[in-house]
C-alpha cells in the first residue's frame, strides 16, 4: 500500500501525473492533490481522496467521463471538494463514498450533464455541515446498493436527490443527529425508491427519508421513528408512498414513523404498527393506501398487541379457510364440513345445499322388499329367527 498523488491535471492513464512515475495500483491510496484527474480507464484502487495527507495537498477531484469501472476497497473520500464525479452513461462505480468533513465536500457527485443510468454499489454517508455521499444533480437515474446515513452536522445528508432524477436505493436509510440531516432527500421533483428500511435519526428534523418538494419518493419496507425524528417525512406538495409506518419504541417518547406535513401533499401508507407505550405510527395528513388490504398493530391497554384487518379490502381470510386441515396466514382450520351429498336435500350446507334423498320409513320398507322379495312372507311368523327363515326359505 503507497500513498500516491497527483502533481499536474490529466488522465489517469498518463504516468507524469503521479508523483510516483508509475500508474496507481489496487492497493494505494490516491490523492487529487488539488489537481483535475481524468479517468479515462477502468481503474481500482484502496481509495481516492481530496483531503490532505503527507505530501498530498486537499483539493482538486476525479472525473470519470467515458462510463468506465471504478472500483475501491476503502471509499472515495471528499475532503473540502467532490471527490469522484460521474460524467457519462454507464458508470459503473464501487465503494462506500463519503461526504465531508469540510462543508460541501461530496463523496460522488452525478453530474447535471449526465443523461441516462448509471450504477452503484456502495454506503453513502455525510460527514461535514451540507456535505453529501452521494448526490444526484440532474436527470440521471442511479441504481445503487447500500446504506446512506446523514451526518452529525447540519444537512449533512447520505444520498441527495437535487433536481429531476430518479434514485433507486436497495438498503437502509438512516437520518444523523445534525439539524436536517437526512439519511435520503429528495430535494426537488425527482424521483427516489427506496427498498429497505427507512430510520429517524437523532435531530428532530433528521429523518430517514425526506421529501422536500414536488417530487415522489417510495419506500418499500419500513419508516421508523428514531430517537428524535421520524422515518420519512413528505415535508410539501410531493407524494409520498410507505408499505409499514411504525411508532417509536420507547416508551417515554411519542413521534410518528410516518409525517404528511401538509395538506396539499400525498401521504399514503398500508400498514401502521403503534409504539409500545401506544405511540401513534403517523402524523399530520396521511391516508391509506386504497389497492390492498389494510392493516395495523395497535396495543392494548394489558400491553398485548393485536392485528386489525379492513376485512372490506379483502384482507381476511377465505371462508374455505377456516375448513379442517387448511392452512392460512393465521392457522389451521378445525371446523369439518359435510359434503353436499351427505347432507339431506334443501339443508343448508357450505355455500350450497344438501342433495341426498329424503327417505321415509315406507321408501326403505318398499327398498328392502324390492331387493328381498321373501320379506313379504316375514310379517306371517311369530318370531324374529321364524321372520327371517321365512324370507330367506319362502318360494
Amino acid at each position: 500500500m503507497a500513498l500516491v498523488y497527483a502533481t499536474k491535471a490529466g488522465n489517469w492513464s498518463d504516468t507524469t501525473v503521479w508523483n510516483t512515475g508509475a500508474l496507481p495500483g489496487s492497493g494505494d491510496d490516491v490523492f487529487a492533490s488539488g489537481w483535475a484527474v481524468t479517468i479515462n480507464q477502468n481503474i481500482s484502487a484502496r481509495s481516492l481522496n481530496t483531503y490532505a495527507s503527507g505530501s498530498a495537498s486537499a483539493g482538486g477531484g476525479f472525473t470519470n467521463a467515458g462510463g468506465y469501472t471504478v472500483s475501491v476497497t476503502n471509499g472515495y473520500n471528499g475532503g473540502t471538494t467532490t471527490c469522484l464525479t460521474l460524467g457519462a452513461l454507464g458508470c459503473s462505480v464501487t465503494g462506500d463514498s463519503t461526504g465531508g468533513p469540510t462543508g460541501g465536500a461530496i463523496g460522488i457527485n452525478v453530474a447535471s450533464s449526465l443523461v441516462g443510468t448509471v450504477t452503484y454499489v456502495g454506503n453513502a454517508t455525510a460527514n461535514g455541515t451540507a456535505s453529501y455521499g452521494l448526490q444526484n444533480l440532474g436527470t440521471a437515474t442511479v441504481n445503487m446498493t447500500g446504506n446512506a446515513t446523514g451526518s452529525n452536522n447540519t444537512t449533512g445528508t447520505g444520498v441527495n436527490n437535487a433536481s429531476t432524477g430518479t434514485i433507486n436505493m436497495t438498503g437502509n436509510a438512516y437520518g444523523g443527529t445534525g439539524n436536517g440531516a437526512h439519511g435520503v432527500n429528495n430535494g426537488a421533483g425527482g424521483i427516489v425508491n427506496v427498498t429497505g428500511t427507512a430510520t429517524g435519526g437523532g435531530f428532530s428534523n433528521a429523518y430517514g427519508v425526506n421529501n422536500a418538494n414536488t417530487g415522489t419518493a417510495t419506500i418499500n419496507g419500513i419508516a421508523i421513528a428514531g430517537s428524535a425524528a421520524p422515518g420519512a417525512v413528505n415535508v410539501s406538495t410531493g407524494t409520498m408512498r410507505v408499505t409499514r409506518a411504525v411508532a417509536s419504541t420507547g416508551s417515554s417518547i411519542s413521534i410518528a414513523g410516518v409525517t404528511g406535513s401538509v395538506v396539499g401533499g400525498l401521504t399514503v401508507v398500508k400498514e401502521l404498527e403503534f409504539g409500545t407505550g401506544g405511540q401513534v405510527p403517523v402524523s399530520g395528513f396521511v391516508k391509506f393506501d386504497n389497492s390492498t388490504a389494510i392493516k395495523a398493530q395497535v396495543r392494548r391497554e394489558n400491553n398485548t398487541n393485536v392485528n386489525l384487518i379492513d376485512t372490506a379490502s379483502g384482507g381476511y381470510p377465505a371462508n374455505s379457510d377456516v375448513r379442517y386441515g387448511v392452512t392460512n396466514g393465521s392457522g389451521t382450520g378445525t371446523m369439518r364440513v359435510p359434503l353436499p351429498n351427505q347432507t339431506q336435500a334443501g339443508i343448508l350446507v357450505d355455500n350450497t345445499v344438501g342433495t341426498a334423498a329424503n327417505l321415509t320409513t315406507a321408501d326403505i320398507v318398499s327398498a328392502v322388499q324390492s331387493a328381498l322379495p321373501r320379506f313379504v312372507h316375514a310379517a306371517t311368523e311369530q318370531s324374529v329367527g321364524d321372520q327371517l327363515a321365512a324370507t330367506f326359505s319362502a318360494s
